[in-house]
This record gives structure tokens, sequence and C-alpha cells, in this order.
């Protein structure tokens, strides 16, 4: 199964799961979807119905309570203010107000026993600023209570009901209560208020619902004086939801999220509304449910089919597959639109490998004809040569009747000539190819007077690995002639280092000279990219080491060239880390 996610991953959409995957979809997940879409709308329909036939029996049911409250506070009133004391009370202007109040209270108290939905009553005559209450009396500036009297005075209306809250020193807790404000009319002259104060929790009681409805009594400008979430008390709910106008007869509006009715009281400017969320309700809320885990279960259901069926398939050409890849990593797996498309372009990528193998073979085979031949016409008399510098080294010491810088350099030479001109050797230990430097640094030295410094950095567990020989020479040569000698006015340095790095040999050349023309550069950057191109010209002596270490180790390795005009150079060396060489040139 690993191995079918990493296919899945290099193919991506091209792949044999990927179109498996939209096979299964469109032959099972299509069909599923649409069935489930006309079954959820058909259910959502006929729930939605449901609950708006609930919907309308239980506001029209709430309606009818509301009404019977409203009316209830109507006829207390009427039954009030009809009374002869009570009447008295508010026309007869000259009667002292000590006469008779033990009465009134008497009467008012009779009420709040017969209907137990009212908690206090209040009676205002204004030609003597005083309010007499069955919880205590008081002038109009010392009562406790005068919410409903600001009311009156902030609009003028005389038939109004606000949202208010008492403290009840009895139960010592604070009580929410709707206000009935009346007035009290003599031949077209207000005369006083009457007040009746019911307890929120009465009309609470009456309007009980389930937590999906919410119900609202709202003034003529909007805005909720009371409802069973106080949240909204004080506020306009006609910014948050839709309700139709109210008329005589209860109005319903219908949307995706909620259903809301409105009606408007007869005999009062206040609109009963009521509003149930759809989202609420248990059936709903289970069938949107079960919707979503069925979409999941269908989605889910062709992945693994398609993951069943190409992982059988993937078990059948694994081996091939992965065989293929690891023959050649860097092959281009991206031109490859699947997997049948890999397994063909990796064969036709092996077939014109080989090809190329044997081209490349070829033409190494001829270049390495050619070498033998250069090396077969160096192959002079080597003793005609060495007996010669061997006489001159003598005659040298004679003359100078001793010692001296003339056989000093001859001896150097002879010793650099016997190991470049021994072919028997061609790989050597990297001590031996740092001693052969430093032989050709001395004759420089005596050659340029000592003007420049060598700087020797060379880790001593770098010496027994192999390297082909007169590899140091021709670097070191052209950072001396090429290098440091047209450098002017100035220390010469040549610092030489020898590192392992990640099991590669690192051997930096590196010095303070003048640096590579860009232009030369180029050029010798050319010559290191393309080694089957061999031209006698400047720097010839870094092409033939970048293409000897290319031949013996691979074209990984070889010089690397950093320089810019008149800040030096530093030439890297690459080769693998080998004690080892089945083929030494011998």
């Amino acid at each position: 199964m690993v191995f079918s996610f990493k296919v899945l991953k290099q193919f991506r959409f091209q792949s044999i799961f990927y179109k498996y995957w939209k096979k299964f979809a469109l032959i099972i997940v299509l069909p599923i979807l649409i069935l489930n879409t006309i079954i959820y709308i058909s259910y959502n329909l006929s729930a939605h119905n449901k609950i708006y036939s609930s919907f309308f029996r239980s506001s029209s049911l709430r309606y009818d309570n509301v009404s019977r409250f409203f009316d209830s506070m109507d006829q207390t009133f009427t039954a009030l203010s009809e009374n002869p004391t009570i009447s008295d009370f508010f026309t007869l202007d000259n009667r002292p107000f000590s006469e008779g109040h033990i009465d009134i209270l008497s009467i008012t108290n009779s009420y709040l026993y017969k209907n137990t939905q009212l908690y206090s009553i209040y009676l205002y005559k204004p030609s003597m600023s005083y309010v007499l209450s069955t919880n205590g009396g008081a002038p109009i500036d010392q009562f406790r209570d005068l919410k409903w009297f600001e009311e009156y005075q902030k609009n003028g209306t005389t038939n109004f009901v606000i949202h208010n809250k008492l403290f009840d020193y009895v139960s010592k807790n604070e009580q929410e209560i709707l206000s009935f404000c009346y007035g009290v009319y003599h031949q077209n002259s207000l005369q006083g208020f009457i007040v009746l104060n019911c307890q929120l929790k009465v009309l609470d009681n009456m309007l009980s619902s389930s937590d999906n409805d919410c119900y609202y009594l709202t003034n003529s400008d909007g805005n909720v004086f009371y409802s069973n979430n106080r949240d909204n008390i004080g506020h306009a709910i006609d910014k948050q939801y839709n309700y139709p106008t109210p008329q005589t007869n209860i109005e319903f509006y219908k949307n995706s999220s909620y259903f809301s009715s409105s009606v408007k009281l007869m005999t009062k400017p206040i609109s009963f509304v009521t509003i149930t969320f759809l989202d609420t309700y248990s059936e709903t809320v289970q069938m949107r449910a079960l919707l979503f885990i069925t979409i999941l279960i269908t989605l889910l259901l062709p992945t693994f089919l398609a993951l069943y069926i190409s992982s059988t398939f993937y078990r059948s050409i694994r081996e091939i597959i992965l065989s293929l890849n690891a023959f050649d990593s860097s092959s281009p797996i991206q031109v490859a639109t699947n997997e049948i498309n890999f397994i063909t372009n990796q064969i036709t990528t092996l077939s014109h490998k080989n090809q190329n193998i044997e081209k490349e073979l070829a033409i190494r085979m001829s270049q390495l004809q050619k070498a033998q031949i250069s090396a077969l016409q160096l192959q002079f008399n080597q003793h005609f040569l060495f007996n010669t510098l061997n006489l001159i080294y003598v005659l040298s010491r004679y003359e100078a009747k001793g010692k001296s810088q003339t056989s000093t350099a001859i001896t150097l030479l002879s010793d650099l000539l016997r190991i470049s001109l021994d072919i028997n050797q061609n790989i050597v230990p990297v001590s031996s190819e740092i001693a052969y430097a430093k032989k050709y640094i001395e004759i420089e030295q005596l050659k340029y007077e000592n003007m420049f410094n060598i700087t020797w950095d060379i880790d001593e567990e770098v010496y027994d690995y192999k390297i082909a020989k007169l590899c140091f020479q021709p670097i070191i040569e052209n950072a001396i002639r090429h290098g440091l000698q047209p450098l002017e006015n100035k220390d010469k340095k040549l610092i030489i280092t020898g590192k392992i790095i990640d099991n590669i040999i690192e051997f930096h050349f590196i010095d303070n000279g003048v640096g590579f023309d860009k232009k030369i550069l180029q050029q010798i950057q050319d010559r290191l990219d393309d080694t089957s191109k061999l031209s006698h010209s400047t720097h010839i002596g870094l092409t033939n080491v970048h293409y000897r270490i290319n031949l013996l180790f691979g074209e990984e390795y070889g010089i690397n060239i950093s320089s810019s005009p008149f800040s030096g150079s530093d030439i890297c060396l690459r080769i693998p880390k080998v004690r080892d060489i089945p083929f030494d040139g011998k």
C-alpha cells in the first residue's frame, strides 16, 4: 500500500488509481448523491410542512392566550374606573385626599385577590401629585416606581404597556413586571392614571413553549417590551428577522431557517410576534447529519475500491518499476504520464543509454590511443638523458668547487624527470604527489628567488589515499605563472589545503594573484565541460588534469575554478576517497 501512495504522488491525476476512482465516482457517487439530494429535499419539505402546521397551531394558541391576558387587564381597568368610589376619587377635586382613601385601597386590594395575575395597582391623581398604591403610596416626586410616568411625559400617550423591574421588599428579590398604564378621562379631560402591574412570569407560564420558539410583544415603534428572550427587550427585532406587517388576522412568513407569525392586538397598538427556528428541530438536525454521513461514505467507497484494484495492479508491476527506477534515479520521470508510460520510457531510455555508452567508449578508446602514441613519442632514451644530466651536475660542482644552486636545480630536475617519465606507475599515494610538487616548487623558488610563499595544510589522513600522478604540478605551475608572477608590489602567497568532506577529498589551491580574465576563464570552463576536445593552448595543464581525473574516477570528479580579476583564484580538485584502484595504469 505504501508503494501505491508513492506512485500516486508521482503521477497524480494521470495515475491508474485516479482513473479507476473517476470511473467508480461516475458509477457510484453521482447516482447516490442525486438520490440523496432528492430524498433530502423531499424529507425537508415534508418536515417543514409538519413544523409549519405545528407552528401555525401553537402561534394561534399563544395569540389567544395573549389576547385573553390583555382583555383581562382591560376588564380590570374598566371595573376599577367605573367603581363609584374610584370614580369619585378622580372627579371630585374638592375632597381632601385623606377622606375615603381607606375604602379605595380596600377596593384595589380586592381586585388583586380576584385577579391573581396582578402584582400591584397604582392610582395617580395629577391635581394632588400623589400616587396611591397597594404597596404603599407617596407623593409623585418620592414614589419609587416612576418609569410609567416618565414614559407618559416622554410620549404623551395615556394607554401603553412597558417592561419594568421592581424590588420586592417582602421576597427581597427584583421582580420583572409589565406595567399597563390607562388614562382616566371625564368629559374628555384627563383626570389621572390607573396602572396595573403584572408579573412577567405569569405571562411566561401562559406562553410556555419549547426552546425552538421565541415570542415578542412590540409597541408601535417596533421595539420589544416583552419576550421570553430577555436580551431582546428594548431592541427592534425587525432588523434581525423578517415578519409580515400584522393585520387583525394572524399573518405568517416562511424562511429557509425560520418561520415567523405576527398579529396586531385589537385594543392596543401592540403586535405579537412568534419565531421558530428550524435548525433546532431534531428531525432537521438528524436528516442533515444522516446526509453528511451518507455523502462521506459515498466519497470513501470509490476511494477504497480504486486503492484495492490499483494495489492489485501495482503488485504485478512493482518489481519492474522499482528496478527501472533504481537503474537511473536521475531519469526524467516527470515526462511519463502514468505507470505504463513510465515503464515504456525507462526501457527506451535504457536502450538509448546503452547506445550512448557504446559511442562514448569508442571515443575514449580513440583518445586513449592518441595518448599512448604521445607517450611513445616522449619515451626517447632515458639513460642518455639521465647520464647527460649527471655529467652536467658533476661539471657544475667541479667548476663551483662544491654544491651550488646549479647543482641543486639539476638534482631536482633529475628527480622530477625520473618520476614523470616512469610510465609503469600512474596512480600514486597523495603523499608521493605532495613530495613531487614540493620538488617542483623548490625549482620555482630558485627561479624566482623566493618571491612567493607556499603554505601547506593537508590533513594527515589524506596521505594514504590514491590520486592520479602529476595532478598538483600543473595546478601549481598555473598559479605561479599566471597568478603570482604578474603580481606587483604585494606579498605573493599560495595556500594548498586538503580535507575529506563527505567521503570526497577536496584539494584547494588558493592564491592572491591577479586572477583569471573573464573571457579566458570561460574558455577554460568550456574545455572542462567538454573534455573530448583537447587543444594545445593556454592552461592546457588544467584541462589535462581534469580529463585524467574524469577517466579514472568519473565525471562527477575533477577541477572547479573560482576566480575574479585582481582578487586571486581558488582551484578546487575533487577526487573520491579510495585506497585501491583496480586499474592503476601499469
